[in-house]
């Protein structure tokens, strides 16, 4: 059986780059799902206008996934499952958007970079390489994840952090600021990496390990913040 056609290009085109993309066109009404931006209706009908593909190669007829706004999605790029593409987002090169993933803003993902399950980007955000965001992951600000680096669970990486080449970050792990994850470290649990700070080598930095200013950490840090002392009323039940 033929699959139903959820879209249309229309005769309103943009050049970028070299490529020429259409803006496409609703034929059927359906709702997204997964995070959107505060006052933006999950909902789209058959006749709405969404954002700009270069083909239909670039954005699945299946699932719930859009493109809305002036985003643009064009090269080899494809989105597809629940994704959602929003306002000024391009994704391109052999980049893949999946799953309930949001990109939105200005953000950039390209190279053959994948973003998935029910990960956020937004501000600035750029993601290259073969880096790979997902889970509840958040990339936000001007924040840049490259090479082979994994960013996922509920990690957050923001400000003008850099994490690259086969660093992870993940679990509730914060990197903001100007800091840099790279090599092989590693960096989760409830650790925090900022300021000007590098992680870096075989590092691993975990529990709730802070580092910041201009530290260097190049091994592993384990930092467990001690637990709140008993009151004199447990104390009493103990003995």
């Amino acid at each position: 059986m033929a699959e139903e056609k959820k879209y249309e290009l229309t005769d309103e085109t943009i050049e970028i780059y070299g490529h020429t993309l259409h803006r496409i066109r609703a034929l059927k009404d359906f709702r997204t799902a997964g995070f959107l931006p505060v006052g933006m209706s999950s909902f789209v009908k058959a006749g709405d206008l969404g954002g700009f593909i270069e083909s239909e190669d670039n954005l699945s007829h299946l699932g719930n996934c859009w493109v809305f706004d002036n985003a643009c999605v064009f090269g080899d790029a494809y989105v597809f499952n629940d994704a959602k593409i929003i306002n000024q987002a391009l994704i391109f090169d052999n980049a893949m958007v999946s799953g309930k993933a949001t990109v939105e803003d200005h953000c950039e993902v390209g190279d053959y970079a994948c973003i998935h399950g029910a990960a956020v980007l937004c501000h600035w955000a750029c993601i290259k390489g073969h880096a790979d965001v997902y889970d509840r992951a958040r990339i936000i600000g001007d924040a840049i994840i490259s090479g082979h680096a994994h960013v996922y669970g509920s990690a957050e990486v923001s400000g003008v952090a850099v994490v690259y080449d086969n660093a992870r970050v993940f679990g509730d792990a914060r990197i903001g600021h100007r800091a840099k994850v790279y090599d092989n470290a590693a960096v989760f649990g409830q650790a925090y990496v900022f300021d000007y700070a590098q992680v870096c080598g075989e590092a691993k930095v975990y529990h709730d390990s802070r580092v910041f200013h201009r530290d260097v950490i190049t091994d592993v840090l384990c930092v467990k913040m001690s637990p709140e002392p008993k009151s004199s009323n447990q104390d009493a039940e103990e003995m």
